[in-house]
């Protein structure tokens, strides 16, 4: 009986460090969405080209406006948006999504960081926002903490520390991909409580909003009546002469 010969197999360690993120085959994918893909990179690098500039010139013209467009709120909150718009247009136009489109590889970890500081960017500038909102309001929800802007101006910043850190060690070593999923879970979890402080506060306002309408239902009704009494008594008055 014949002993089939034994082969030798050998595996050979991967050339490429692989991604923290899985991507796809950008060959294929650019030939399967044509012009779809054409309009997605350009028409939102557009858009946010136009936010970016927009806030710049808000904050420029800063210092001639009166009123809330010269509180530091106000300009915190055009520097995010500016942040946001002008760091997602970069992306967009330089290597969008590291697909090489244009012709240009970025570094997978400027990349990286391009797309994900826009995340922070995106929830602080809704943070004051909804403070801006509660101040002209004048409405505290919870603990005054919560509307101090030092308190905010920490978790703020705490943001933006996890998303700097994440995405550059998760660019350097793919061993850190957990990082990636803290990063995930603060935003997740940060914008729920932003999205549910938006709708408390604003059912806040609207139940203020009914009780002014009521009182000022009953002020009218109370005015009315006076008068009408009014003149009753002058009628009858008038009746006896």
């Amino acid at each position: 009986m014949s002993r089939s010969p034994s082969t030798n197999i050998s595996f050979s360690q991967p050339t490429t460090v692989p991604n923290a993120e899985p991507e796809p085959d950008w060959t294929v994918a650019r030939q399967l969405w044509g012009v779809a893909w054409e309009m997605h990179w350009a028409g939102f690098g557009v858009l946010f080209s136009i936010l970016a500039v927009h806030s710049f010139f808000v904050l420029a013209q800063a210092k001639k406006k009166q009123g809330f467009g010269r509180k530091p709120l106000a300009v915190a909150i055009n520097s995010l948006l500016l942040t946001l718009g002008a760091t997602r247009a970069v992306f967009l136009f330089l290597d969008p999504y590291e697909s090489e489109n244009n012709g240009f590889k970025s570094p997978y970890w400027l990349t990286k960081l391009l797309y994900g500081i826009t995340f922070p960017c995106l929830t602080s500038s809704f943070c004051l926002i909804h403070l801006a909102f509660l101040e002209v309001a004048k409405i505290q929800i919870g603990s005054k903490k919560l509307q101090n802007v030092r308190f905010l101006g920490g978790v703020i910043a705490i943001h933006f520390v996890i998303v700097i850190i994440a995405e550059t060690t998760t660019a350097i070593n793919a061993k850190f991909t957990p990082m990636l999923i803290l990063c995930q879970s603060f935003f997740i979890l940060w914008g729920f409580l932003l999205s549910a402080s938006f709708i408390f506060s604003g059912l806040k306002v609207i139940l203020r909003a009914e009780q002014v309408r009521k009182q000022l239902d009953t002020i009218e009704i109370g005015a009315a009546e006076r008068e009408s009494g009014k003149r009753r008594r002058q009628a009858l008055l008038k009746s006896r002469k």
